[in-house]
């Protein structure tokens, strides 16, 4: 009673004077409120929580207290998140009281007189209950848990049942309500956290993993399925919430499945092409390397001087395919009609050469000699602007000691000498050097201004053929 009265005295303190009164009824062991009608409700629940608080402290007084320092950081923060105050309230008595502290790493229980001996030993089979069924998990799933997303996607799937992860053991621990709960817990998480490595790879597969598009596609899986991936050895390993792994396991198969990663092949055919594609054309393949490095694209020249190969995906090699041969398309070939014989001999020799390699490589083109029939010439100046044959068949090189002969059979023969102490005309030659400009070209045309004279051709005339990516 006369604690009553000192609960009574308490609380009068708490409720402005004048305004309210509180009187102890001791018949009923109640207390009654006075106090105005517009006031009743906030006095009223002022008065009802230091009640409430003075009855703890009086409480306090009474309890048994042990402190537990042998739990894990990990097993107290999920002692934490199972609320099991609730739990051992549920099951023994209303006033007993649970304060965990997780910076001192210790466990403060405290429990009506003559509960304690029972509460401790039920705490401890729920501390062996954790170790019992916490389930060893991938560190990449154990990643996922420690997210928010990762966390609230897990609590929501086990639905009551508390869980935590443990990284020095490397397992998902859990707790329920009851033991049974425990158990279906860790069932449920055996079904919702897995790993699929169904999606096999193979090593033609590396470049197309090696591209932008495919780092776009993984990260927006990862930002909003919250998986983890990493390639094993013959297969893609994908971690998370089942629903989740299933989804971007199938994206990424449909992925590889429509731009599998796949190789090419441009064949050169010629010796023309080989010297276009290896020599001149380095930069623009490198250029198309970069431009389609989306797709994974290599562009291997050295593997065969025959042919060029390319590695990407499917769409990928199908556009490189394209692009080479519009890179063909520009080869050009333009033939020229020699009509001098000291000429001929002229480009066969040293200083001729010369003067050969200095235009291919300022021009970048590729110039031959050959003998063709006037009919042919004709031809080949009609069709001076078409691009030239793949083959290079029936270009044949015409010895300085070859004999030939006009339509009526009259024979020719050619005398070999010095061009520039000849007197002969290069009409055609000239025509040509003096399209372009240059030492090379100034210097071959005063060969040919200074030995002009009309000269007789049979009917087969040594030609000379220039083939460039560009037009003259």
């Amino acid at each position: 009673m006369g604690s009553s009265s000192r609960s009574v005295a308490k609380a009068e303190k708490i409720l402005p004077k004048f305004t309210a009164q509180v009187k102890l009824l001791k018949e009923s062991h109640t207390v009654k409120l006075i106090c105005q009608k517009s006031n009743m409700s906030d006095f009223e629940e002022k008065l009802s929580d230091r009640l409430k608080a003075i009855k703890r402290e009086e409480l306090e007084k009474k309890l048994e207290k042990k402190t537990l320092t042998d739990i894990t950081s990990e097993k107290l923060q999920l002692l934490q998140n199972a609320r099991i105050e609730d739990i051992l309230k549920k099951e023994f008595h209303e006033d007993l009281q649970v304060r965990i502290d997780l910076s001192n790493k210790n466990l403060v229980i405290k429990t009506p007189k003559g509960h304690m001996k029972s509460v401790m030993p039920y705490l401890r089979e729920r501390l062996d209950e954790i170790d019992h069924n916490a389930i060893a998990m991938p560190p990449e799933i154990l990643d996922i848990l420690k997210t928010k997303v990762g966390k609230r996607k897990m609590t929501d799937e086990l639905q009551g049942c508390a869980f935590n992860v443990d990284e020095k053991s490397q397992k998902v621990i859990l707790l329920g309500c009851t033991p049974s709960e425990t158990m279906q817990g860790k069932e449920k998480t055996k079904n919702v956290l897995i790993s699929d490595r169904n999606l096999s790879v193979v090593d033609s597969d590396n470049n197309l993993m090696h591209s932008k598009n495919w780092d776009d596609l993984c990260k927006k899986m990862v930002k909003r399925l919250t998986i983890r991936h990493k390639r094993e050895l013959t297969c893609i390993a994908v971690f998370g919430f089942k629903q989740d792994v299933t989804e971007a396991v199938k994206k990424m198969r449909d992925y590889l499945n429509e731009k599998k990663a796949t190789e090419g092949q441009f064949r050169l055919d010629s010796a023309i092409h080989r010297k276009f594609f290896n020599d001149y054309y380095t930069d623009d393949l490198h250029a198309i390397e970069e431009e389609l490095a989306n797709y994974g694209l290599k562009i291997s020249l050295q593997e065969s001087e025959d042919s060029i190969r390319f590695y990407g995906t499917e769409e990928g090699v199908k556009d490189v395919e394209e692009k080479m041969y519009a890179l063909q398309d520009e080869i050009k070939e333009k033939r020229f009609a020699i009509s001098t014989p000291g000429m001929r001999n002229f480009l066969a020799q040293d200083e001729g050469k010369r003067l050969i390699e200095s235009v291919e490589r300022d021009c970048k083109c590729v110039i031959e000699i050959t003998t063709e029939t006037e009919e042919q010439a004709e031809d080949d100046e009609s069709d001076g602007d078409e691009s030239f044959s793949n083959s290079s068949d029936g270009e044949e090189e015409l010895d300085e000691d070859d004999t030939l002969f006009t339509s009526e059979r009259k024979k020719i023969i050619w005398r070999t000498g010095n061009i520039e102490e000849e007197q002969v005309c290069c009409d055609a030659f000239n025509y040509q050097w003096k399209t372009d400009s240059g030492p090379w070209a100034a210097r071959a045309l005063a060969v040919c201004e200074t030995n002009k004279m009309a000269c007789q051709a049979g009917s087969n005339v040594p030609q000379y053929t220039t083939r460039s990516n560009r037009s003259f």
